[in-house]
Parts: C-alpha cells; sequence; structure tokens
C-alpha cells in the first residue's frame, strides 16, 4: 500500500517508510523526492489508542474468567485500532524538524552540562 505524498500527491510513500517516519527521521517519495514525515505527537497518539484498547481489552480478560480468548481478543483489537490510526494519520511535508529537534537537544544538553558544573563547583 502507497500513502500519497503531501508535496506532489503521488501515491508513492510505502506503509513501513510512513511508519518509520518521524520528526527526525523522513520518509522519502519515489516520484519526487520530497521529504515528509508524520509528527512525533501524532504517533504517540496512535501508541496511546492501542494501549488504551489493549488495556480495556486486558480488564475484560481479568473480568471474563482469564479465558485465553478474550485475551487474544484484546490483542487483536489492539493492534487492530494502532494499525487503523497509522494508516489514517497524514504525512505532513518536511519543515526544519530534523534539524530543530536536533538543536533543541543540544541546547538541553548544553544547559544541563552548565548546571552540572555550576553545581559541582558549588558543593563539590
Amino acid at each position: 500500500m502507497a500513502y500519497t505524498c503531501p508535496h506532489c500527491g503521488a501515491p508513492s510513500i510505502s506503509a513501513i517508510a510512513k511508519w518509520l517516519s518521524g520528526n527526525v527521521r523522513f520518509a522519502n517519495c519515489a516520484a519526487c523526492g520530497g521529504f515528509s514525515h508524520v509528527r512525533s505527537t501524532t504517533a504517540r497518539q496512535c501508541s496511546a489508542a492501542g494501549l488504551a484498547t489493549g488495556a480495556v481489552g486486558v480488564l475484560a480478560f481479568a473480568l471474563g474468567g482469564l479465558h485465553p480468548a478474550w485475551l487474544w481478543t484484546a490483542l487483536g483489537a489492539a493492534l487492530g485500532v494502532y494499525l487503523l490510526a497509522w494508516h489514517l494519520v497524514a504525512l505532513e511535508p518536511d519543515d526544519e524538524g530534523g534539524w530543530k529537534l536536533g538543536r533543541d537537544w543540544l541546547f538541553s544538553l548544553l544547559g544541563l552540562g552548565l548546571l552540572g558544573v555550576w553545581w559541582w563547583g558549588r558543593w563539590g
């Protein structure tokens, strides 16, 4: 199954490329060469939908007398909801996502390093 590129509109992005895409790793369009990704917040929502469905299913498994059919049904439903959520989520064109995320991590680590130096100098 191929997904539509947000740049050119061609159905040329594979399901695996879409699933692996994020704010740092991008899916490449075979038709135009454009990069696109699924936002990390959207990816977390897909995971949360699958986990919530699985949790309800495990609760049904526990309340249903621990019959294995409930557990397998719950796991199947959770996987189905997760895959459906990924199928429905839209790809977005590449902005400066990868560099912006890397820059934010760099500044966070620099800030933690300076805080550590200050803490060591003051209390060490």
